[in-house]
Order: structure tokens, then sequence, then C-alpha cells
């Protein structure tokens, strides 16, 4: 599940019980800017992740006509300084149900990266050596 935040109990109950009712054995994971590091019965929040785990990642795949300036913003703003964050570039094959996305251009994606490095330190453009 993502959401921003769970502070409101109408949403924060409407969450949980939609991950209550999934029967497996898979740990529950809400992620959230909350600073709650369990929620309900063993469900957590992404801050238990950046702060407690040893090694993650974020990425987002950037699609051409979907993706913008403003949206990579929002994201930086979002996740903020992370142990890594990949920008990884949309692939078109002929498993695509619909063929109508493209990648950006190499230019583009580190456009997309110099917007925001200064947000999100540890950017990366998925494919490139460190």
């Amino acid at each position: 599940q993502v959401i921003e935040s769970l502070t409101n109990e109408e949403t924060k109950q409407r969450e949980l019980d939609s991950l209550m009712k999934v029967k497996d054995n898979y740990e529950k994971i809400i992620l959230s800017l909350d600073e709650n590091e369990e929620i309900f019965e063993g469900i957590k929040s992404i801050n238990l992740i950046k702060e407690k785990s040893p090694s993650y990642e974020f990425r987002t795949t950037l699609v051409k006509g979907i993706h913008t300036d403003d949206d990579l913003l929002d994201i930086a703003d979002w996740i903020g300084n992370v142990n890594l964050y990949f920008l990884q570039n949309y692939t078109d094959s002929e498993n695509v149900m619909k063929r109508i996305f493209s990648a950006f251009s190499d230019e583009e994606m580190h456009h997309f990266k110099e917007l925001i490095i200064d947000k999100v330190p540890n950017t990366k453009i998925r494919g490139e050596s460190c």
C-alpha cells in the first residue's frame, strides 16, 4: 500500500482493512511519510525501511509523455535523501500491450537527474556506471 499519511483515522482504517483482508504470510508494508514504525499488527511504514534497512533503493521508470519536471520534483520532495534512487528509462518491447509510450533521450534523463540531485544526492541513472 502507498499513501502519503495515515494521520487521518478514516484513511488509516481503510488502508489497514484492505491489507488485513490479504491472507498470506508475506510482510505487509504501507509506504508513507509517517514516523510510526509499527502501525498495526506488524504492518510497517516506509520510515522503518529508510532508517533500519541496511540496503534499499527507490526507483522510478520514466515515461515520455507521462512524467514531467514537476513530477520528479514532487517525488524528490517525497522520498528525500535516501540510500539510492535510480531513474530508469522506459523500454519498449513486444510484450507491451499498447505500444503508445516512448523513452526519454539520454540528455533528457540527465536533465531529470540534475533537476533533483540537490534534493536526492544519491540519484543515479539505471544502466550507467557509477
